[in-house]
């Protein structure tokens, strides 16, 4: 069987490392871990999720997105979440949100988290750099 191992560029194991050593929620934690143990520990998939308590396709998930979208794959659904949950509790109903058409990430990251496309508002109408989303809460 032919295993695919994820290789890590110094740069990318300076980063995690540097970020499991602060503070963060479980949810972040175990992610960081995982990535700790894949791309400094060296482990196989099916190690880190014994350790971490995930099966291994979660484990090769997480460092899938890490390698495509960097760090940030790490945190961003936790604020988004966070941010979502706030507006509820203060009686918003919908979030309107925008990005530049050049951040594909973000445009990624706005549509897999049930934001859909709007027609861009305020300083953004007839901007082609901008794409506007909106969720309703």
């Amino acid at each position: 069987m032919n295993v695919k191992k994820a290789t890590f560029t110094e740069g990318e194991r300076a980063e995690i490392v540097e970020e499991f050593s602060k503070s963060h929620t479980n949810h972040v934690y175990k992610r960081l871990m995982v990535l700790k143990l894949k791309a400094i520990e060296g482990m196989r998939s099916e190690e880190v999720a014994k350790i971490s308590g995930l099966c291994h396709t979660s484990v090769n998930k997480i460092v899938s997105r890490y390698k495509a979208e960097g760090i940030e794959a790490i945190f961003g659904k936790q604020v988004l979440e966070f941010l979502e949950r706030e507006a509820a509790a203060l009686d918003y109903t919908r979030i309107i949100l925008e990005t530049g058409t050049v951040n594909e990430k973000a445009v990624r990251f706005y549509l897999s988290n049930g934001y859909r496309v709007c027609e861009n508002y305020g300083k953004y109408v007839g901007r082609a750099d901008s794409v506007c989303f909106s969720k309703d809460l």
